[in-house]
């Protein structure tokens, strides 16, 4: 069972590192077309 464990905390580990990466992306792509618009 050690292993299933260990491998949904690898996984949840992994998700959340990509949804961070997923919301930093987008957050500086609506930053960039709101300067472009501001601007």
């Amino acid at each position: 069972m050690p292993s299933i464990a260990s491998f949904e905390f690898v996984f949840l580990a992994l998700l959340s590192l990509f949804v961070g990466g997923l919301t930093v992306c987008l957050g500086s792509i609506i930053d960039y077309f709101y300067l472009e618009k501001t601007a």
